[in-house]
């Protein structure tokens, strides 16, 4: 990628609108087998001198279905570079690669400051309930992949295999998705938590500017393969400090409120669905 001339002051960010197919761990452990791993996608950076260094080991990919990567170019490229390229063994779909540049803005209550082009405010979370939906249709509109889930087309049943252990009890989880700690919304396959947010309260939108919506969310995904790690149980939950998993971190007696909340929350066996 000729990324043309990049100014010092112009904080360039890479956009990246790729897939790729989720690979299975016996995909994985097949490629073990054969003395081979995955690797990348890392960025390379060619230098003014020509030759070809290191930029970043770890560009993350977008698995599963069409999503954006961000990759900030600014700790990346020296004065004067602007060709990179991006190497790998895995089969990874960029649609488009865009180059931004990164603006600045106040944190999320404060002002913004005067020749910003960018101001921040929240939404505040005003419901969320966990409940049963089933399963949108799988679609390929084309006939290829990336395949697409029609929520207008809710299937009752699918071949997916189920945890054993306890799940969040259905009904309103609102207090556990309002801040980041160790108290997760725990869900099965065919569920979905329906949330919504005030926004009356977002300030006006000046004459000439947009408003774009941004949904943070901050979780685990725990996959039911034959290779994973404890793959087919609920437990043990994920923490946000975490490094590994499975990580065997027993919690002390001590942490009160993390057994309150298994005790009042998690109640609800997953073999008992709608």
């Amino acid at each position: 990628l000729d990324l043309g001339p990049i100014g010092a002051a112009e904080k360039p960010v890479l956009l990246l609108n790729s897939w790729s197919y989720w690979n299975s761990s016996a995909s994985i452990v097949a490629a073990s087998q054969a003395r081979q791993r995955l690797w990348g996608p890392v960025l390379e950076v060619q230098g003014t001198d020509g030759q070809w260094r290191m930029g970043e080991e770890d560009m993350g990919i977008s698995p599963g279905l069409p999503r954006t990567i961000l990759l900030d170019l600014a700790p990346v490229l020296k004065e004067g570079e602007h060709v990179v390229r991006i190497r790998s063994n895995r089969t990874l779909y960029y649609d488009q690669i865009l180059l931004a540049s990164r603006s600045e803005s106040r944190e999320i209550g404060r002002p913004a400051l005067p020749d910003s082009v960018l101001r921040a405010a929240e939404a505040r979370l005003v419901g969320g309930e966990l409940r049963w939906l089933g399963y949108p249709q799988r679609v390929l509109p084309d006939g290829k992949l990336p395949e697409v889930f029609d929520y207008n087309h809710i299937e009752p049943f699918a071949e997916w295999g189920t945890h054993e252990g306890m799940l969040t009890r259905y009904g309103d989880v609102r207090p556990l998705l309002t801040q980041t700690d160790d108290q997760f919304v725990v869900m099965e396959n065919g569920e979905e938590v329906a949330v919504s947010f005030e926004g009356r309260q977002l300030p006006p939108i000046p004459q000439g500017w947009k408003r774009t919506f941004f949904f943070y969310s901050n979780g685990f995904e725990k996959g039911y393969e034959y290779h994973s790690a404890r793959s087919k149980t609920v437990d043990p939950l994920p923490f946000q400090g975490m490094e590994d998993y499975p990580n065997d971190r027993i919690r002390e007696l001590t942490d009160t409120a993390y057994w309150e909340y298994l005790l009042e929350w998690n109640t609800r066996p997953s073999f008992m669905r709608h």
